[in-house]
């Protein structure tokens, strides 16, 4: 796998990027905390609260109330003569606020070396008012805040960037935005604080976002934004700008194809980065279950990398393939954040080719196999180095599902992991035990050979995991989970619990 697209998808990894200066963000921290806890203070109060019961009537019915037809035909009655006339349509601004949903995840978690231990809380919020379909203007908010429980120095084996700022709990504004609907030629305009789906590398910014409505057969949809890169961990954007702007057309119901721009400039420590970047990504269905994709993206013209991807899937024959590729065609150096965070810890990245290829297939009621394998090989192999290795991996997966009982799943894993200086074999398995439709514990191993952990803002060797989790859904709304797990490496041992809750309203 793509190391950078890999970790990209870590939102806590640490970029180490003017940390010391990120002891002054007190201000946009403090108020995304702030704002947490009100959202958390609302819930518990909504929660808490009793309910409203419709308030009764104490006066006798007027004649003209007391009287009924004695010889209507029930089949002209007037169906809305079954409402009382006492209850009023609901307002505008009742529906509006009745569209308000969202979650509240918390999370806990526990490691612990055999000479050193953390603790960690986090809660993340995200709400979501109005209805685009019926509404001009809706509203977005996504937040978090972490709480290091045991005040860890910088200096523990489970440092992290959180620990760079000078209190305890620190909080991130993700989201905050307003959108505004059917603007004429204008289908959406979005104003605050946003992601860019469109665009995986331009995580959040803070500006605006303007789609048109999709235009002639081939459904043309032409979209433009700009404004200022978020860093989450770096104390001020001053310097930084974006701006950029792609189209999306969808000819068929089976082709769609995008290409977006950006040009971004990128103002820390006594460096200036400008980079324009180019993104390509066309997606073709050539029957129901067979299609094909391809990703390409371009910095300053040169072309940097490619991406191509074709699946099956027949229910009706229980087969499923998965062949992926990717190639990384120019050497990966410092570029602007979003474009490329972790140069300046993973150093640069030389070009590779990765391959993927998996199978699975169904066997019978309850028995199916799955088998892959997935090859990274340096263009040069004098190139291998921390985070840009060259391996060859091989795996098998049998699987059992629903026997001896419905609930119950055992699937077993073997491995050959190759490289230049060693075989390694390997075996895994998962029990999962369904206990009720509500309750599920599981219990397995697994093996990675290299793994990149972003809390700890290393590669780790030879990893083996044991685990056991247990997912419980109380209701509808409440859902629990519990982890335990032990992992081992060729330098340390490591436990982990975590707790978590997620409330859905």
């Amino acid at each position: 796998m793509n190391t950078h697209l890999q970790i990209a998808d870590a939102p806590g990894t640490p970029f180490f990027r003017n940390r010391e200066s990120s002891l002054r963000r007190e201000g946009a921290a403090g108020l995304a905390v702030r704002v947490l806890r009100l959202g958390w203070i609302c819930l518990v109060l909504a929660i808490a609260a009793p309910p409203v019961l419709p308030a009764t009537q104490d006066e006798e019915p007027s004649e003209a109330e007391a009287e009924t037809p004695s010889e209507e035909d029930p089949t002209e009655k007037d169906p809305a003569s079954d409402v009382p006339e006492t209850v009023a349509a609901p307002s505008e601004e009742d529906s509006y606020l009745s569209t308000l949903t969202g979650d509240l995840r918390t999370r806990y978690r526990a490691r612990a070396t055999f000479d050193e231990t953390d603790q960690d809380l986090s809660q993340v919020l995200r709400l979501e008012l109005g209805d685009a379909a019926r509404h001009d203007v809706t509203f977005s908010f996504l937040g978090e805040y972490d709480w290091d429980l045991d005040s860890r120095e910088r200096a523990s084996s489970f440092a992290q960037i959180e620990d760079t700022y000078d209190r305890h709990i620190n909080g991130r504004l993700l989201r905050a935005n307003a959108t505004f609907h059917r603007l004429g030629p204008v289908e959406r305009l979005r104003v605050g604080r946003q992601d860019a789906p469109f665009l995986a590398e331009l995580r959040f910014f803070d500006g605006a976002l303007a789609e048109t409505t999709e235009w002639t057969d081939w459904k043309v949809l032409l979209r433009a934004f700009g404004g200022v890169p978020a860093h989450l961990y770096e104390s001020s954007p001053s310097g930084d700008w974006l701006y950029g702007g792609g189209v999306e057309i969808t000819p068929g119901e089976w082709t769609w194809a995008g290409l977006h721009y950006a040009r971004l400039r990128d103002d820390w420590l006594q460096t200036t980065e400008e980079d324009g970047f180019f993104a390509f990504e066309a997606r073709q269905r050539l029957a129901e279950p067979f299609e094909l994709g391809i990703r390409s993206t371009a910095v300053e013209g040169n072309v940097r990398d490619l991406r191509a991807r074709a699946t099956y899937w027949s229910t009706d024959y229980g087969l499923r393939a998965d062949v992926t590729y990717f190639t990384l065609l120019r050497t990966q150096r410092r570029l602007v954040t979003e474009v490329d965070p972790f140069s300046p810890v993973l150093q640069q990245e030389n070009p590779y080719d990765e391959w993927r290829v998996l199978l699975s297939k169904t066997l019978g009621e309850h028995f199916t196999i799955e088998g892959g394998v997935w090859f990274r090989e340096l263009r040069e192999p004098s190139d291998e180095g921390l985070f840009n290795r060259e391996f060859r991996r091989y795996y098998l997966t049998p699987s059992l599902v629903g026997w001896p009982d419905e609930g119950t799943s055992l699937s077993l894993t073997g491995e050959l992991w190759d490289t230049d200086r060693e075989e390694i074999h390997s075996v895994g398995f998962d029990l999962s035990q369904a206990l009720s439709d509500a309750f599920e514990v599981s219990f397995g191993s697994e093996y990675a050979l290299y793994k990149f952990d972003p809390l700890l803002g290393g590669e780790r060797e030879q990893v083996r995991i044991f685990y056991l989790r247990a997912d419980w859904d109380a209701s509808d709304s409440v859902r629990f989970d519990i982890a335990l797990s032990h992992e081992r490496d060729d330098q340390d041992s490591y436990r982990t619990l975590r707790l978590g809750c997620l409330w859905r309203f």
